[in-house]
């Protein structure tokens, strides 16, 4: 099972978060509690009709996202499965 990292970010509602490995696709939630799930959400509708990459590195990652990371951002691991019919 593939293990994509988001980037989260705090906003003035919440949380932001986007994926460095899946251009575009991005996700929000009102609470922490509510992130992971509003993450997968996003993966599954934004990869259910298309390749799935391939997950990079967590050091590779960590190296891109170090200037958020400085500013208070934080990683999250969302593992993604394709859904079968």
């Amino acid at each position: 099972m593939p293990i994509y990292l988001a980037v989260v970010e705090r906003t003035r509602t919440g949380f932001g978060a986007s994926f460095p490995d899946v251009p575009g696709c991005t996700s929000a939630a009102a609470s922490i509690e509510h992130l992971p799930a509003m993450c997968l959400e996003a993966l599954e509708g934004h990869l259910s009709d298309q390749e799935a990459p391939t997950p990079s590195p967590f050091e590779k990652v960590l190296a891109e996202a170090r200037e958020y990371l400085a500013e208070g951002a934080f990683l999250l691991a969302v593992p993604w499965e394709r859904a079968t019919a």
